[in-house]
């Protein structure tokens, strides 16, 4: 008997170890005290519309939620997994009962809103309650998970309802890792990687359980504003963009093979190296933009990384049209990096293969494309 319990001790310790707590990354508070989330949805729209003719506050508000999207916080707009994945169904283990025309479905979690939120219909601290994402198989794999912790329709429900301390998140009711979420008002940026080696995968489902709380200053109501996705297989380059392998040499990105070597840019040093490829997604498009400088133009989604002369990234789908008439964006010049502005950008309808490379290195780093520099896979 002694026997059997050391070996189911080891057992117990080698899957307690297997099973990694992930601390987040917080990449912007919103100030619920100044701007609830009501208000951040009422720039949401105004933002989506382009809406110009703003009254003083609404244009003070409007700065706010410009620093929000433009914070790398993977909220809405951006880098976007949403270009090719899609959650197929969200389902929850109990919901608070509607009251005052608000209700708390499963479905709040995300509907990118902030005024709206999933709360659990248990009658204590929904201790065990659960939200599950079902995704059908070879969808476009997550690898980042963006939490806004809280009922954030107002700082006063934020403080007075509780908020979620740690997730236990499963991967078809394995348990995968254990989330510790801070009790503030950010989002909240947890990497949780992916357990799937390539594309072709079957259909999944990620489970997150409440596993501990920060008590509300009034109810035990649980609540979780928003938990939105970024991954993986959805930022390519067109077949036939032409891949930097040295100096002297190039070849097609549907040419280039795992293991090989490619010239990228080490953003954080500000140089130019050589760096193995990883791996290699290729997806399907029905569309793609094709961006034209003064010297070179590129095939690219529109969700794809470029990276611009302030060093951080752009996509087509976060710039508005002002911004994209004076960004300079980077690319290689005989060793060295040089900066032109966007001239022309031309969405083209069709059918396109599209590829992404997954270099080492630095997440930030660059692959060189037609000259360009875009983010590499991570």
């Amino acid at each position: 008997m002694k026997k059997i319990a050391i070996i189911f001790m080891f057992c117990q310790m080698s899957y307690c170890q297997e099973v990694k707590e992930i601390t987040p990354s917080v990449k912007y508070i919103i100030d619920l005290s100044r701007y609830s989330g009501v208000k951040f949805d009422e720039a949401g729209k105004l933002y989506e519309n382009e809406v110009t003719d703003l009254s003083k506050n609404d244009k003070l508000l409007m700065a706010e939620y410009d620093r929000f999207v433009q914070s790398n916080s993977g909220y809405a707009l951006g880098c976007s997994w949403y270009c090719g994945g899609e959650v197929s169904s969200i389902t929850a283990t109990s919901t608070l009962a509607t009251s005052n025309n608000a209700n708390y479905e499963a479905r709040n979690i995300h509907d990118f809103c902030l005024s709206t939120a999933w709360i659990e219909g248990n009658q204590e601290y929904g201790i065990g309650e659960f939200v599950e994402y079902s995704f059908k198989a070879n969808t476009p794999r997550v690898t980042t998970l963006y939490i806004l912790n809280g009922y954030m329709k107002n700082y006063s429900l934020w403080k007075m309802n509780s908020r979620v301390k740690k997730l236990n998140l499963y991967l078809n009711d394995k348990l995968y890792a254990i989330l510790k979420l801070r009790d503030n008002t950010g989002v909240q940026e947890f990497f949780i990687d992916t357990p799937f080696k390539d594309r072709d995968h079957p259909p999944y489902k990620l489970k997150f359980e409440i596993a501990d709380v920060y008590r509300g200053s009034k109810y035990r109501d649980t609540a979780i504003t928003e938990i939105n996705l970024s991954g993986l297989d959805v930022h390519c380059v067109a077949s036939g963009s032409i891949i930097r392998i040295s100096e002297e040499k190039c070849k097609n990105v549907e040419d280039i093979v795992k293991g090989e070597r490619i010239v990228t840019y080490d953003v954080a040093e500000g140089k130019f190296i050589g760096s193995q490829v990883n791996d290699i997604f290729k997806v399907c498009h029905k569309s793609v933009y094709r961006i034209t400088t003064k010297s070179t133009e590129l095939l690219v989604t529109e969700d794809h990384p470029i990276l611009t002369k302030e060093r951080t990234f752009i996509t087509l789908n976060c710039a508005d049209s002002g911004m994209l008439d004076s960004v300079e964006i980077g690319l290689y010049s005989s060793g060295s990096i040089i900066y032109e502005r966007i001239v022309k950008i031309e969405k083209i309808v069709g059918y396109f293969e599209t590829y992404n490379l997954e270099v080492e290195g630095k997440k930030d780093n660059c692959f060189i494309a037609n000259n360009i520099l875009v983010k590499s896979e991570k």
